[in-house]
């Protein structure tokens, strides 16, 4: 929960960036226009001011460009703010950021990530393919999917497995009798196993976020670590695959949550 409270207070990061590049004759092709640029993007590689930036397995770098406006997962904080496309220049300003604190491997990724998209003043885009570029910087993004709002929305999920850290080590367990249902009115109900889960989810880019969230109830000894493992993995906001009746979440640390759909 110290997570979710800390994500919705904002603290002021000023990201400005400005240049001219050589305009795209066709806003229908890449580079053309910012609709060009929609979506949410990975970044896969990448270095700036602050040198090399070194990903952390679990810990997403990613930019949704929604319009005017961009923002997304800086490693271990959110970050967003107004931005325009003009041809192949970039500007981004007016940001904003969350103020977690995460291990010091991550923040050094954060730093050199921002430090980039603040030296950043060009934009191109090939395929699924996003770059931004200045003097010293390339950030070099993927496409990824959106959420699959339509197969994960009003069914009620039953907890299956719990998973402990990134994909490629990750460990599995058990998990007690436990359900989530996301309501496409935009609320949430649950439980952790032995806590009455509610509140309100939002989609941003790939990600599922709660405006709010809670968990009512008490939990014995037992149940108190899976109790706090479904926080956290939910609470601090998730992305979701769906293959069949399988829902499998994760957060933003790389741990996650198995379900299948009732019935």
């Amino acid at each position: 929960m110290t997570h979710l409270v800390a994500r919705l207070a904002i603290a002021a990061l000023m990201l400005t960036a400005t240049a001219c590049g050589d305009p795209a004759s066709d806003p229908d092709q890449p580079g053309g226009g910012s609709e060009s640029y929609e979506g949410t993007w990975q970044l896969v590689e990448g270095h700036g001011p602050e040198g090399q930036i070194h990903l952390v397995a679990g810990y997403r770098v990613t930019m949704h460009i929604d319009g005017t406006s961009a923002g997304g997962t800086s490693a271990c904080n959110s970050y967003g703010g107004d931005i325009s496309i003009d041809g192949g220049s970039f500007t981004m300003r007016d940001g904003s950021m969350t103020g977690m604190a995460c291990r010091p491997d991550v923040m050094e990724t954060e730093t050199a990530y921002l430090a980039a998209l603040g030296a950043a003043d060009g934009i191109s885009r090939r395929d699924a393919t996003l770059l931004l570029t200045g003097e010293g910087t390339e950030l070099r993004f993927e496409l990824m999917p959106p959420v699959p709002t339509a197969d994960l929305i009003d069914t009620r999920w039953q907890l299956e497995s719990l998973i402990h850290g990134p994909a490629e080590d990750s460990v599995v367990s058990s998990a007690a009798p436990a359900d989530l249902l996301l309501k496409a009115d935009g609320t949430l109900t649950g439980s952790t196993g032995c806590r009455e889960l509610h509140g309100e989810w939002i989609e941003r880019g790939d990600e599922i976020l709660f405006s709010t969230f809670g968990a009512d109830g008490k939990c014995p000894e037992a149940l108190r670590e899976q109790d706090g493992h479904v926080v956290e993995v939910l609470g601090d906001g998730f992305t979701a695959e769906v293959e069949g009746d399988r829902l499998t979440v994760f957060s933003r640390g790389g741990s996650g949550l198995s379900y299948r759909s009732e019935g």
